[in-house]
């Protein structure tokens, strides 16, 4: 798949890489590592790889809706 900034968060798959997060938000890769680091955006850790769940894009009000 291929994501763009117009890809509907519905669209995007369960865990995104670091790069496809990145292009998403419009925002630089070492942007998007940084914003991992300092844990504005929930990851996950598997071995060496980074993954962001697409509920980390979704408003704070739809992911309290789907709990």
């Amino acid at each position: 798949m291929s994501l763009t900034r117009t890809t509907k968060i519905e669209d995007l798959p369960t865990l995104l890489t670091v790069k496809e997060a990145a292009t998403f938000l419009g925002v630089g890769i070492a942007t998007m590592y940084a914003m991992v680091a300092n844990d504005y955006i929930p990851s996950q850790k598997f071995g060496k790889c980074i993954r962001i769940p697409k509920e980390a894009f979704m408003p704070e009000e739809s992911r309290q809706q789907e709990q």
